[in-house]
């Protein structure tokens, strides 16, 4: 269900972009709406959307860790970073990473605009290594889709945006972007970030279910009441 406004957005950023590409005057109130989807500003309705989906699964993280008997640490800080993901949707946080990441390009001679990826990607690495424990030990179904979904959002996040760098060699700082490739390479990205976090929060709400015959919700990383055989297949209680 999350995947259907993911993809009605990437439709409609493609959409809008190639009407005013093939318009010479568009209409201003065409241009104002493109405004909400333009994959160069942050500020849209993709941004918000993707920060609304990194907010509940930091909530369904923070439940979760409350009702977890293991792994607590970890649930606490796959919810803060979570949220942090969440601010910097709305407000640009890697951005920052700029300047760090300009001097590593320059050491090692790596020709990137976007060079906040370099530092990003040693962030990356360490929270992986930080939540690897966390995230093997949940069930099957809920360990490959949590892996999977992490997999799909740093291919946007951070290869896409390498490829939307590329995309765009040869071009001034000044430049607006707006060829065929840079545009397709953004959506790309856009894609993959959103369906990769819908993904991450169905992955997380599928360890809480309703049981009907028992009028009781179980909790798929509780183990204080007795669980019904296989529910936790996969998972570390240690």
């Amino acid at each position: 269900m999350l995947l259907i406004p993911v993809v009605l957005l990437t439709i409609i950023i493609l959409s809008l972009w190639q009407f005013l590409r093939a318009t010479p005057e568009p209409r201003w109130g065409f241009v104002f709406l493109s405004d909400f989807f333009n994959l160069d500003r942050e500020v849209n309705i993709p941004t918000w959307f993707t920060a609304a989906l990194w907010l509940a699964v930091a909530a369904m993280a923070a439940v979760l860790a409350l009702r977890a008997s293991s792994h607590r640490r970890s649930w606490w800080l796959f919810s803060l970073v979570s949220l942090v993901f969440s601010i910097d949707e709305s407000t640009s946080l890697h951005e920052r990473l700029n300047p760090a990441g300009a001097v590593l390009a320059q050491r090692f001679d790596i020709g990137l605009r976007f060079a906040w990826v370099i530092p990003g990607s040693v962030i990356a690495l360490v929270l992986v290594l930080l939540l690897l424990r966390l995230v093997l030990s949940l069930p099957v179904k809920a360990r490959i889709g949590v892996i999977i979904a992490g997999c799909l959002f740093l291919g946007g996040a951070l290869v896409g945006e390498i490829f939307s760098d590329l995309s765009l060699q040869g071009t001034s700082l000044l430049e607006v972007p707006n060829s065929p490739t840079y545009i397709a390479f953004n959506a790309v990205e856009e894609l993959l970030e959103m369906a990769g976090v819908a993904l991450c929060l169905a992955s997380l709400a599928s360890l809480v279910r309703w049981q009907q015959e028992q009028h009781e919700t179980r909790w798929m990383v509780s183990f204080d009441e007795p669980q019904p055989q296989g529910a936790l297949e996969g998972s570390d209680p240690a």
